[in-house]
């Protein structure tokens, strides 16, 4: 099985993480909301899938 991993920044739109399987996509996003004290701060934890959104590839 392969698995790959996207990870895409954009300030407009925040941080994107793809991880995308044989069957499945997961994406992960994160909003960067930038105020005075500067960036919020943004902990990712590899194993939490919870806070995905799944998708099923169409083969």
């Amino acid at each position: 099985m392969c698995v790959y991993v996207y990870i895409d920044i954009n300030m407009s739109v925040g941080l994107s993480i793809y991880i995308i399987t044989d069957t499945r996509a997961y994406r992960f996003t994160e909003s960067l909301q930038v105020n005075q004290a500067g960036p919020s701060e943004i902990s990712l934890l590899p194993y939490d899938l919870r806070a995905m959104e799944e998708y099923v590839l169409l083969k």
